[in-house]
């Protein structure tokens, strides 16, 4: 899950507290016309923006690439911003929009051709009648060591431009009465799923909606034999994502702590009506969704795939029970709602559980362009797997996978990146893991046949100076901005 050990994923690139940072060429800032609409730019995951037309290798180096101009927010920023290119205001009115959320409950729109203040601001607090973000000491009972004093917007939000709308998720604390168990007396925790219109930060669809999924089951937290959700326990980590008219969420918990479950929601994206429910252990605990902050992977299908943590009950799925415990996770979402289709975990899921080895750090990533469509997998151990995404196998079977990949040292906690690059040159795999250097895996000339992903388990090349690091990282960023 979310430890102690992982607080630099948490730090994603604009975790200051007071500064939203622009960065461009200084000599003529022509922003891209290309929209940023969710976590990593696409639906696979791949973190590779390959329409850049700005940057190039002659251009991002120390003397021409920095800073333009700041931004003020108001508190930590986890969520990797968006942007929306050529936004039509009306009357002629024509602007590049930029997106970003905070923990302090707060929605931004700015400008991002210039400085100065938001287009539009939301502000999601009410203090005099007691509406705050969530204190994360009311979670854990101490400043946690990747979430510092609050919790309010903490994943992704996702864009639907066909309707000009952002979707985001706050977490609040409020007067009332928690229907759970903990926290601070006389108030309760209540997430929310709000719909705002991206030109005027103006709430849509009857939104918000208030999170309060119910799963049958038996597990922690269970009454008369039905698993709800608990807004202050459950910590929304991934980033969201739109499929088949829905949009889609998913919770992990915060540092191991307290009775959470993994969860799994699709939403109506017009009517915001729930769709769909998966609890990843309903007769059992943890097994959450967190992938470092990534988005589920999408396919051509509309299938997600997702990744689960550790848990302590190993009733799992081949024993007969419901327990997604270090697994992957297809789930069909054509015809709405979540169903599950396909799994995969590996031999040693509950040693690797019990040392906090775990495997749903990476989010997945699904490569393209391949004959047999294959998703990308990897693990705090600094292992990447390989697998089949047609046929996952639904089993505990680590042999199961097509190739496995071992990363040069490191806890892998940011995931893969993917760049296929230009003129018949074979793609590249990207992997900075906690501790090491930036580490490449150039792919096999067969890799498109499905079989294969890097030309061995060895190909991993680990940049071990900082000088080299720099050199080849500016070598491809011109179409590959990883995040």
């Amino acid at each position: 899950m979310f430890t102690r050990a992982s607080q630099h994923c948490a730090r994603v690139c604009f975790a200051f507290a007071w500064l939203l940072l622009l960065f461009a060429l200084p000599s003529h800032p022509v922003l891209s016309a290309v929209s940023v609409l969710q976590n990593r730019y696409d639906r696979f995951n791949t973190a590779a923006n390959l329409q850049e037309t700005q940057l190039t290798t002659a251009n991002v180096n120390r003397q021409l690439f920095g800073k333009l101009w700041t931004y003020a927010v108001d508190g930590d920023v986890h969520a990797q911003p968006l942007y929306v290119a050529n936004l039509n205001f009306g009357n002629g009115v024509v602007k590049n929009v930029l997106y970003v959320v905070t923990m302090q409950d707060c929605v931004y729109a700015f400008d991002a051709d210039a400085p100065g203040a938001p287009i539009w601001q939301r502000d999601f607090r009410n203090p005099a009648s007691g509406v705050i973000p969530m204190p994360i000491m009311d979670l854990i009972h101490r400043n946690s060591s990747n979430i510092e004093t609050w919790l309010g917007i903490l994943p992704t939000p996702v864009i639907d431009s066909d309707t000009n709308t952002i979707y985001v998720l706050a977490v609040t604390r409020e007067p009332g009465t928690h229907p759970f168990p903990g926290g601070a007396r006389g108030n309760q925790y209540v997430q929310r799923l709000h719909a705002l219109d991206i030109k005027t930060g103006v709430n849509k669809f009857g939104s918000p909606v208030v999170i309060a999924p119910c799963f049958a089951g038996n597990g922690t937290g269970s009454v008369n034999g039905v698993v709800c959700f608990d807004g202050r326990l459950q910590l929304p980590r991934p980033a969201m994502t739109l499929v088949n008219g829905q949009v889609v969420l998913a919770w992990s918990g915060q540092n191991d702590w307290g009775g959470f479950h993994g969860w799994i929601v699709s939403y109506d994206k017009l009517t915001l009506a729930q769709t769909g429910v998966l609890n990843t252990s309903p007769d059992s605990l943890k097994c959450g969704v967190w992938m470092s902050g990534r988005a589920p992977g999408v396919d051509a299908q509309g299938n997600l795939y997702f990744q689960t943590g550790n848990g302590d009950d190993f009733d799992t799925v081949p024993n007969g029970g419901r327990t997604f415990a270090q697994a992957v996770i297809k789930l069909q979402t054509n015809p709405p709602g979540l169903r599950v289709l396909d799994w995969w975990s590996q031999d040693d899921y509950a040693f690797k559980s019990n040392i906090d080895a775990d495997f749903g750090s990476t989010g997945p990533l699904l490569v393209p362009g391949t004959a047999e469509p294959m998703l990308l997998v990897g693990s705090k151990d600094a292992v990447l797997y390989l697998l089949d995404a047609r046929d996952l196998g639904h089993k505990v079977n680590t042999s199961h996978a097509l190739q496995q990949i071992r990363l040069n040292a490191g806890n892998d906690k940011g995931g893969t990146a993917y760049w296929d690059r230009a003129g018949g040159k074979l793609p590249l795999l990207y992997s900075w893991p906690e501790g090491a250097y930036l580490q490449v895996c150039g792919c096999s000339s067969t890799f498109r046949d499905g079989h294969s992903l890097c030309a061995s388990t060895e190909s991993i090349m680990q940049q071990n100076s900082f000088t080299h690091l720099w050199d080849h990282a500016v070598s491809c960023f011109s179409s590959f901005w990883p995040s």
